[in-house]
């Protein structure tokens, strides 16, 4: 990592952005505008710090978030009581902790399969490192969604901030779409991915300071199906006296111009079963897509399904992208095998979840969430995924379709739910984490389980 004073002053400085943040704007507005907003500027960079966890742009805004909210709305967070349904989210923090102490130092007896990594002992420091970083990457911004984003106007809100977040990202988007993903070069002096993966279907595909294209992908996507909900719905069709389809319409061609098969089906499921629930007034369709991933897991891992038919339905399409897909099926059949010789805690702790070969070459690439989870954290910790990332945006949709006297007033909250399943969705082929969608899965769940649906109570 390319270390500079202005990537120092950047990071360690959103430390005092969040604070501000929450001294002038309303909680919720803060809690989400602290992670967007540093989450689309922010440098990709790590610190690595003497005794501590490292300190990168994760850490930044979950520590600004957290450390505004405590400074002044300290009495939201002791309202803050859990239920069952954060149970998968505890489970995912605490999980590495025991997976890293059940790896601890490598037996060569414990498999004939020759390993090659670090073989220094783990222990007890190692371990709570892991469960720190993540907990602080996954659960702080899902607790500050607990506490802020439970109410439908919050979610209403939620749409508005990704629309406006969408908005400001498309002049970037549209310069790396012209002139190459450059900007986090000419800004921070470095690419923050291998920059020939942005060249995709005969134009440059943007990555502007995220991770990589399909992780701004999939951000535009999202404000794109956020937008059009806000328009259709009649919540924001004008503004200033003029028709908001000028904005809309602008997010949702540069959804398409960020050049991802994978972004396109969700933009097209996504606008579609809008347009169905709005016609049926049955968001309980919506749902369903918290089976997909727990099926395709299912079928790759304990029916050997070798997924060919979703290869050759991509070929129709772009046999580039098919050849893509199989060489992830190729490696998530290699890394699945190796994390099912340790299936309950799997093998955190110094990359003993990837594939090596007899030379100690890595020979494993690990796309998919869901198969980085069951690598590093067994079972346990693959339940565990899909239980935060799953169940809140199920449970909503249900509970909104069981209430039909709060149907018509729930088009926000549907909006959100679908978004974050489709955040599920993309949790197959990719790990790509974004905060803001677990700060709404957070907020989700606290709309699941309380007794009302309450409009401004936890606002």
């Amino acid at each position: 990592m390319n270390s500079t004073p202005f990537i120092s002053m950047m990071l360690y400085g959103w430390l005092l952005v969040g604070p501000l943040l929450f001294w002038v704007l309303r909680a919720r507005w803060a809690a989400i505008a602290t992670f967007a907003f540093g989450w689309m500027f922010l440098p990709m960079a790590k610190y690595d710090l003497p005794g501590l966890p490292p300190y990168d742009k994760t850490s930044a805004v979950s520590y600004a978030a957290l450390l505004g909210a405590l400074m002044f709305d300290h009495r939201a967070l002791l309202r803050f009581r859990p239920t069952w349904l954060d149970l998968p989210m505890l489970v995912w923090c605490v999980v590495p902790f025991f997976s890293v102490l059940a790896n601890g130092p490598f037996n060569p007896s414990d498999t004939p399969e020759p390993r090659y990594w670090d073989q220094t002992p783990l222990g007890v420091y190692d371990a709570f490192s892991a469960m720190w970083e993540q907990t602080i990457a996954w659960g702080v911004p899902y607790l500050l969604g607990r506490v802020y984003f439970g109410t439908r106007d919050s979610h209403r809100d939620a749409c508005l901030v990704l629309l406006l977040a969408g908005l400001v990202y498309v002049p970037f988007c549209l310069f790396e779409m012209r002139m190459s993903p450059q900007l986090h070069n000419l800004l921070y002096g470095f690419h923050q991915h291998d920059f020939m993966q942005t060249k995709r279907f005969g134009g440059w595909r943007p990555m502007v300071f995220m991770e990589h294209g399909l992780m701004v992908a999939f951000w535009m996507t999202s404000a794109a199906i956020a937008a059009w909900h806000l328009w259709a719905s009649g919540i924001f069709r004008r503004a200033w006296g003029v028709s908001t389809l000028w904005a809309v319409i602008p997010i949702t061609l540069t959804a398409i111009g960020c050049r991802s098969f994978g972004a396109w089906a969700q933009l097209i499921v996504g606008l579609g079963l809008l347009w169905v629930v709005r016609r049926t007034r049955t968001p309980v369709l919506i749902a369903l897509l918290a089976l997909a991933p727990p099926a395709y897991v299912g079928a790759r891992t304990l029916l050997g399904w070798d997924a060919g038919h979703v290869y050759t339905a991509v070929e129709i399409v772009s046999k580039e992208r098919a050849d893509s897909f199989g060489f992830r099926v190729i490696n998530e059949t290699r890394l699945a095998e190796h994390a099912l010789q340790r299936p309950l805690l799997g093998w955190a702790g110094w990359k003993r979840n990837r594939v090596y070969d007899d030379y100690g070459n890595d020979i494993s690439v690990t796309d998919g969430l869901w198969v980085l989870a069951l690598g590093q954290y067994g079972i346990i910790g693959l339940t565990a995924l899909f239980g935060w990332l799953l169940l809140p945006a199920a449970l909503c949709l249900i509970r909104v379709q069981n209430d039909p006297a709060h149907l018509a007033g729930s088009g926000s909250t549907i909006a959100v739910a679908l978004i974050a399943l489709l955040f599920g969705l993309d949790s197959i082929p990719n790990a790509m984490l974004n905060p803001v969608f677990v700060l709404l899965l957070g907020g989700l769940a606290t709309f699941a389980t309380s007794r009302h649906l309450p409009e401004e109570a936890q606002a």
